[in-house]
C-alpha cells in the first residue's frame, strides 16, 4: 500500500475495516521508504488498531538497531533479490517476535 498523503482520505478509506475482527485479520503491506516518510501517520493508524507489514526495499540500511526499530511490526517482507537480503537474514537472530518472509 502506498501511503496516501491526505490523512483524512486515508482514514475514510480505512473505516471500511474499522472493527476489531477485521483489523485482526488484515495487514497492509507498506514499503520501508513510505514508512520512513510517514512514521507519525503509521504510528497513529497502528494506535487505532490497524496492522502493517513492512516490505524491505533498497532504502533500508540493515543494522541491528534499524531492525529493532521495526520490532513494532509483526512481519517484515524481503525479496531474495534485495541488496540487503543476506544482511537481514544474518541479523534475523537478533529479532524477537518478527517473522521475515521472503517474497
Amino acid at each position: 500500500m502506498r501511503v496516501n498523503k491526505k490523512k483524512q482520505k486515508l482514514k475514510q478509506t480505512l473505516r471500511i475495516l474499522d472493527n476489531a475482527v477485521a483489523q485482526d485479520k488484515v495487514f497492509f503491506k507498506l514499503f520501508y521508504r513510505d514508512f520512513e516518510e510517514n512514521k507519525e501517520l503509521i504510528y497513529e493508524l497502528m494506535k487505532d488498531g490497524f496492522r502493517f507489514a513492512i516490505i524491505i526495499d533498497d532504502t533500508f540500511n540493515p543494522s541491528i538497531m534499524e531492525l529493532k526499530k521495526l520490532s513494532i511490526f509483526k512481519y517484515l517482507l524481503v525479496t531474495e533479490q534485495s541488496k540487503n537480503y543476506y544482511e537481514i537474514k544474518r541479523l534475523e537472530q537478533y529479532l524477537n517476535n518478527i517473522v521475515i518472509y521472503e517474497l
